[in-house]
């Protein structure tokens, strides 16, 4: 299934060179923040332990295609390379004092993805701006980890995430021959990307994008 729908993200991001224009109704590029976290939820004893609850900045980078021009409906097919993880701000404690100091340590693992959304576009046009809605799903391939990524727990995540992908946007066309605009989406996963008898991870992220298109 992973595989189907990879390959059909591709081929609908890159591919139709010789299709009719028309099914094209415009296609652009889009990079923001990302605010990512992840949920580390303990069982057994450790239930209610928090740790890594916190969220940390990112980076997102990507591109789409929108296909189709009707009215008040259109699909969208991204890539993306988006900076996802989580962060930990951890006190010092010492014999004497086992509660802290007051010194902290922080930890800000980064998980990189490639991802892949399938998104469905509902617009509002006016005369000065396009509002619009977005829903849909993605699939997320790891690529790479920071060195705060390390460990049990990091060591073993899933190389694939996948999850639902949700978001509004404005857009105003015509400024210096594009279309410009901002993005906010919320993504979160349908999976656990860790999990053994006590402990189970999630990701979840929201992203701020400024959009272009041509």
């Amino acid at each position: 299934m992973k595989k189907i729908y990879f390959a059909t993200i591709i081929i609908l991001i890159f591919g139709f060179s010789e299709c009719d224009s028309q099914l094209i109704s415009s296609y652009g590029a889009k990079i923001g923040i990302t605010s990512a976290g992840q949920d580390w939820n303990y069982s057994g004893i450790l239930s209610g332990m928090s740790i890594y609850d916190k969220y940390r900045t990112g980076l997102d980078i990507g591109g789409y295609v929108e296909w189709f021009s009707l009215p008040v409906f259109s699909v969208l097919t991204e890539a993306h390379y988006i900076q996802k993880g989580c962060k930990d701000v951890i006190p010092i404690t010492t014999l004497d004092s086992p509660d802290g100091n007051g010194a902290t340590i922080t930890r800000a693992p980064r998980i990189d993805y490639l991802s892949f959304p399938l998104l469905a576009k509902i617009r509002f046009d006016t005369p000065i701006l396009t509002i619009y809605g977005i829903a849909g799903y993605r699939i997320d391939f790891l690529i790479a980890k920071n060195s705060d990524a390390s460990g049990e727990v990091f060591d073993d995540f899933k190389s694939t995430d996948y999850g639902p992908t949700i978001g509004f946007g404005i857009s105003v066309s015509n400024v210096f021959g594009y279309c410009l605009g901002g993005e906010f989406r919320y993504s979160f996963s349908s999976q656990e990307i860790f999990s053994n008898q006590v402990l189970t991870v999630k990701n979840k992220s929201m992203e701020l994008l400024l959009t272009v298109g041509f």
